[in-house]
């Protein structure tokens, strides 16, 4: 490999980084995969087709009546094997009339009961969905679930690509207050990419990637929580069409491997407590993010001491 090569390797590993910070700074308005209330509903509903059974009246008459293979074989050779064939083939066609009489009957009970539980389905979810509509705190619950699940994107859209999982779910809705409260995993030190450039390494003959110093990958993964933070609190709020959601309070917590007691664990490190008022005001495409938390949402954001300079094990939880 010449040197031409390696300047064409690093170049393009260096267009994909740039790619990738990018994507990191326009997370938390791209593809945010707003959920409508009256679609939600409806995808709770069975569409599905009523698949009929095969009808095998042919069949099981031919074998009831004893039509074999090797009886059709013989009647080739055979007089007499041809007139027994005819015969059976006749007792077959009697048969064959009777079982498709109840093979029609067995569609159309299967049919009716289909169609039944397809009529209870729809009728129990537009229920569900006229709760909604009044405000039912277990309706409320049950959609910003299903909102905080659908989001769908990645931390790394170069190389592994897989879902980030957030692992949200609602704790609490204040129906008087219309708060509501959930959980939301924020991505540990390793899940963010805070690789500087790449390089040609000339004693090892190979392109490298060189890290950000502390001080700056730290500035760009409080950023990137920041951004999921507010990604995530927008999409609650754009999905709320019926204005059921005027507060919101976030906590976000690292999932981590502790060696002592030997399982994953699960630690809250993050605290946003946010308004309707203030995401209607936000100009995603043109906000800076870091800004709006130190200034616009002082007070109300917090992180444990140490958040991303310490392991998860040595965080104090914030209650």
């Amino acid at each position: 490999m010449d040197d031409r090569n390696h300047d064409e390797i690093v170049s393009e590993q260096n267009e994909k980084l740039r790619i990738q910070r990018n994507y990191y700074r326009r997370l938390h308005v791209d593809d945010l995969c707003i959920l409508n209330a009256e679609e939600y509903y409806e995808s709770l509903k069975d569409w599905s087709k009523f698949k009929e059974p095969r009808d095998t009246s042919k069949r099981d008459a031919e074998k009831d009546s004893k039509v074999t293979f090797w009886l059709k074989c013989k009647s080739i050779f055979s007089d007499r094997a041809k007139k027994e064939l005819e015969e059976k083939r006749k007792e077959a066609k009697v048969l064959q009339q009777e079982y498709e009489q109840y093979h029609q009957k067995r569609v159309n009970r299967m049919r009716a009961q289909f169609e039944e539980q397809q009529r209870k389905n729809h009728e129990s979810v537009d229920e569900m969905k006229s709760m909604y509509a009044k405000g039912d705190k277990k309706q409320i619950i049950n959609f910003f679930n299903a909102v905080l699940v659908n989001d769908d994107f990645t931390l790394d859209i170069l190389y592994r690509k897989e879902r980030y999982d957030s692992a949200s779910v609602i704790s609490e809705y204040d129906e008087k207050t219309k708060t509501l409260s959930y959980r939301y995993r924020i991505p540990n030190s390793d899940e963010i990419c805070v690789i500087d450039r790449f390089v040609y390494d000339e004693e090892s003959g190979e392109v490298i990637a060189k890290e950000l110093d502390k001080t700056h990958a730290k500035r760009v993964r409080m950023h990137l929580l920041q951004t999921l933070l507010l990604r995530s609190a927008a999409r609650i709020i754009c999905s709320d069409e019926s204005k059921n959601i005027e507060f919101i309070n976030l906590t976000g917590f690292i999932r981590y491997y502790d060696r002592a007691y030997g399982n994953n664990r699960d630690i809250n490190v993050v605290k946003l407590n946010i308004s309707r008022e203030i995401i209607l005001q936000i100009n995603p495409e043109r906000a800076n993010i870091s800004e709006l938390f130190e200034r616009v949402l002082k007070g109300k954001f917090k992180t444990s001491a140490g958040l991303y300079d310490k392991e998860p094990v040595g965080l104090t939880e914030i209650k």
